[in-house]
């Protein structure tokens, strides 16, 4: 990794874009936090209206 660092792709390619790169990176994180979070929200929404069918069986 250190040979890579130094080497003169990373100087002219890498370091100049880290910002962007950092950006990116997270940008990719939250996104998939949100599809985690709506993923969830979709089984917890199901599993809300399978308890509501269910209980209106009972009555």
């Amino acid at each position: 990794m250190e040979q890579f660092a130094q080497s003169e792709f990373f100087f002219y390619h890498i370091a100049p874009n880290l910002t962007l790169i950092k950006f990116v990176f997270f940008f990719g994180i939250f996104g998939l936090v949100g599809v985690v979070a709506q993923s969830v929200r979709i089984g917890l929404e199901a599993e809300e209206a399978e308890e509501m069918e269910v209980s209106r069986g009972n009555e």
